[in-house]
């Protein structure tokens, strides 16, 4: 159980260098926010007068509803992130000269990106692993993992068929025939028409261990063990490996070390495991010090020039266009990710305690986070549209200041779309 020292006016009080639990209560109420996707509920320590007492589950009751603001502006950041690193790579665009301005542009926004799926997996982790959430079996396949299904095999269907035949981005013929319909039927099980479905997939994946790992929370040493050991074995070791395969000759001493690993078959801790238990992990442990907090950023900015430099680095290196260490579970994107995880958190969240005072902005950015899933899910069907029309940032040219103006319109048309949707009852679920 995560405990805070709070002073009377409920700012933290602590003269120990370290991340500090709670110890005790000192102000009559104490709020501890949680959001998620279907509901959104806060608890409350009402009238504690025991300053000693240790805040525990059973001394929690539910309150009014209330959200971690910096949550939904994070959420919105790595759904424009999605939409803006499918602008820019360079599956769907014409040959360029490789290692050109142009091939430098789109590549640069692709590895700066690379942190927005593993930020919706933090924030998953934030809000599901709380132990303060009412998550059980029943709720999880009853209500969340048959919402996912609804939404996948609705999306998967429509880009099967409505995105493939009508859009048809790549003016292929088809003929209409019973090998058609099976590939039709393959696709909207398998989703290979909409290729953002695979979070989907996913999330319905780490939903089923959700209440293993719920088991191990309440013991903080298990947890950062699960979290370290996924991070070190499925991501520093294999980003390690990649380095020597890549730019020393020690690339046969790499390949024992992979296979080696492999065969300890640790699937249960792959490396997005790390992810989720650090979104837990990171949201609940309170940083006192500052100079803590700018070791996070530091390390934060450290991932968020290794994996450019690394990344052009090793296809100028191979001669040709490549993604090595740029796989979401590589360690420099973890760096990344984190560092911007806890930039939120700690700074982001200062500012937006001001800003959501004023009524519009907390309007708009509680539509944007409301309206995120479905944005995620319509965005690629967008994209397609305008590169059937022939517009995308090839066609405009300046890439490096045109990218993020088409990944916004993008964004905006989706949540338009999207924001619409939501106001008929049976597409809410799937959006």
């Amino acid at each position: 159980m995560i405990k805070i020292e709070l002073n009377e006016e409920g700012s933290n009080n602590s003269t120990e260098d370290e991340i500090k639990p709670i110890n005790s209560l000192n102000d009559k109420k104490l709020e501890i926010d949680i959001i998620n996707n279907d509901d959104k509920f806060s608890n409350r320590i009402d009238d504690n007068n025991d300053k000693d007492k240790p805040v525990t589950v059973s001394n929690i009751k539910q309150s009014k509803r209330k959200r971690l603001y910096w949550v939904d502006a994070l959420r919105v950041l790595a759904t424009y992130m999605v939409i803006t690193i499918h602008c820019s790579d360079m599956d769907h665009k014409k040959k360029m000269v490789f290692f050109s301005g142009e091939w430098k542009s789109f590549y640069f926004y692709y590895c700066i990106l690379k942190p927005c799926v593993p930020l919706f997996i933090m924030i998953s982790g934030l809000l599901f692993l709380d132990p303060n959430k009412n998550v059980t079996l029943t709720s999880l396949y009853r209500k969340s993992i048959p919402r996912l299904l609804k939404a996948y095999f609705f999306w998967a269907t429509y880009y099967s068929t409505f995105d493939k035949l009508l859009v048809n981005k790549d003016h292929r013929q088809f003929t209409i025939d019973g090998q058609f319909f099976y590939s039709v039927v393959e696709d909207m099980i398998l989703a290979r028409t909409g290729n953002q479905l695979w979070y989907i997939k996913y999330c319905i994946g780490i939903y089923m261990f959700i209440p293993i790992f719920r088991e191990v929370i309440p013991h903080k040493a298990l947890t950062w063990y699960t979290a370290g050991i996924s991070c070190i074995c499925f991501q520093l070791i294999p980003t390690i490996c990649e380095f020597l395969r890549v730019f020393t000759p020690l690339d046969r001493v790499a390949s024992i070390i992979k296979t080696f690993l492999d065969n300890l078959r640790l699937y249960p801790f792959t490396g997005c495991i790390a992810y989720l238990m650090f979104g837990y992990l990171l949201n609940v442990n309170v940083l006192t010090k500052q100079r803590h907090i700018i070791y996070f950023y530091i390390i934060g900015i450290l991932g968020f020039i290794l994996t450019p430099v690394l990344m052009m680095t090793a296809c100028y290196v191979n001669g040709k266009y490549g993604r090595n260490f740029g796989d979401y579970i590589n360690f420099n994107v973890c760096m990344y990710t984190v560092g911007m995880f806890m930039f939120f958190k700690y700074s982001v969240d200062r500012y937006l305690k001001k800003l959501i005072k004023r009524n519009r902005f907390k309007k708009a950015l509680i539509a944007l986070s409301d309206c995120s899933f479905g944005i995620y899910l319509l965005h690629y069907n967008i994209y397609r549209i305008l590169l059937r029309i022939d517009f995308h940032p090839h066609s405009v040219g300046f890439p490096i200041l045109f990218i993020p103006f088409y990944s916004f319109l993008i964004f905006s048309i989706s949540f338009v779309c999207i924001y619409f949707m939501r106001k008929i009852k049976i597409l809410k679920e799937i959006t």
